[in-house]
């Protein structure tokens, strides 16, 4: 994830000699080994929720993960992290460009499963990955249909097509996602919850921005 460098200023001093408005400082991958091979491995669940508070990589694992699957799977990263409010349209939209605004939950999957499945196959993938980054950002209305009727016609139209059948990977990720685990739903979200980073991970990524 990016941290956005932050001074503690008790006494509202002027601060001439840093810039708060510099650009945010993209950290490398770190400390996060295992969960990617519990998450990249072949036994892992169809459907994976990361959760984690902000600042502890979740980000940066999702990208980790596209880049171990993108050779032999179609990817799709969509990071939701600053939207808000999102309904199963304007998500649909964020994979095809276009979708009718009053398509429910199924025809809007069908929509999208139909366009990840031309597209797959075109590119001759057998699989279909898809990360989503800030699940917070889909509206509460909107939960349950994207749980019981957009995910699982994607599924069913990926690897119940006549033609060459897609196996198919969601990983989400998110800040306290209770509301996902207590909605009902056709699918079997798995959860996985990241630590925070050991002392010497972050030592040793502060030395490398610290200033001389």
């Amino acid at each position: 994830e990016q941290i956005q460098p932050t001074r503690s200023n008790p006494k509202n001093e002027q601060i001439s000699s840093y810039n708060t408005q510099s650009e945010p400082i993209e950290i490398e991958f770190v400390d996060r080994s295992d969960e990617l091979k519990k998450i990249t491995r072949a036994s892992s669940a169809t459907y994976l929720l990361i959760n984690a508070p902000a600042g502890y990589g979740k980000t940066r694992l999702l990208k980790k993960v596209i880049e171990h699957f993108e050779q032999r799977s179609f990817c799709i990263f969509l990071n939701l992290n600053g939207k808000t409010n999102l309904n199963l349209t304007q998500l649909a939209n964020l994979i095809i460009k276009e979708c009718n605004e009053n398509c429910s939950g199924r025809e809007i999957g069908e929509q999208v499963g139909l366009e990840l499945l031309r597209t797959a196959h075109n590119a001759k993938k057998n699989e279909v990955v898809i990360c989503i980054d800030g699940i917070e950002s889909i509206s509460s209305e909107s939960i349950h249909d994207f749980l019981n009727e957009f995910i699982p016609t994607i599924e069913q139209k990926l690897t119940r097509t006549p033609l060459i059948p897609l196996s198919l990977r969601i990983i989400f990720a998110g800040r306290h996602p209770a509301k996902w685990f207590h909605t009902t739903s056709k699918i079997i979200l798995k959860e996985l919850k990241l630590t925070p980073f050991d002392y010497d991970s972050v030592h040793q990524t502060v030395q490398k921005f610290k200033s001389p």
